[in-house]
């Protein structure tokens, strides 16, 4: 999480949105002249702003990475926190969970399905059947079950919705300067993310992120793949 006292915004970063590396082109206007932007960092608090602590940095006033929407408004205050534009990057749910899949997978594992595209998909579907649950990022979209005006990035559109919060919050902001970090972890990268799916494993995402195919203008049937064979073959007659 970031906040920024001269320009008055808030950065609450989620999951698998390419959020550190929002965060590492936003610091710069949190922090006093001088101060280096690297993955890895200390919770930073100075008259400027607030830096969370992230990628295993340390913390002494709790500011971490992935604050809650509600523990940001407290500690920073319901004045700041409703006052200041809340910026919250946001990605498709389909392709998010494929990333997620990508991001816990131990290395020997990835080693193992790193030559064949039908041995990842089908230990992707096994994994998001057996999983008893899928974080999803509410907390960071509500302070408790109310919802809050913000500006959302797109991971699909970083270019377009950068481009447009430099407009709104005056200052200069280059995609050319985003920090590439975290991005080598998913293998497969020419296939596409509806090919991971078959429709129960579908339907788990569009059960689990209602609220961010209700929300973020994502279309919860965009990955609907035809019945397999097999599929019909568990169905009951």
């Amino acid at each position: 999480m970031l906040v920024s006292n001269r320009y008055r915004f808030i950065l609450i970063k989620t999951r698998k949105t390419a959020g550190s590396s929002l965060e590492g082109l936003l610091q710069p206007f949190c922090v006093p002249d001088g101060f280096q932007v690297s993955h890895s960092a200390d919770e930073i608090v100075t008259d400027a702003g607030i830096v969370g602590a992230r990628a295993g940095g340390e913390s002494s006033r709790g500011h971490g990475a992935h604050m809650s929407a509600k523990g940001i408004r407290k500690a920073v205050g319901p004045g700041t926190f409703d006052s200041f534009t809340k910026i919250v990057p946001v990605r498709d749910p389909f392709d998010k969970v494929v990333s997620w899949y990508w991001h816990v997978m131990p290395q020997d594992t990835k080693d193992r399905v790193s030559q064949d595209f039908a041995d990842a998909r089908s230990l992707f579907r096994d994994w998001l059947r057996m999983r008893p649950s899928l974080n999803t990022d509410e907390k960071f979209y509500k302070v408790g079950k109310r919802p809050f005006d913000c500006f959302l990035v797109r991971y699909e559109h970083l270019s377009e919705d950068i481009e447009s919060l430099s407009r709104k919050l005056g200052v200069p902001l280059d995609l050319k300067s985003l920090p590439q970090w975290k991005t080598a972890t998913r293998l497969h990268r020419d296939r596409d993310t509806a090919e991971y799916y078959d429709k129960r494993t579908a339907d788990i995402v569009r059960s689990k992120f209602a609220y961010d195919f209700d929300n973020f203008g994502y279309d919860r049937n965009s990955v609907h793949p035809a019945r397999s064979h097999a599929d019909a073959a568990d169905s009951p007659a």
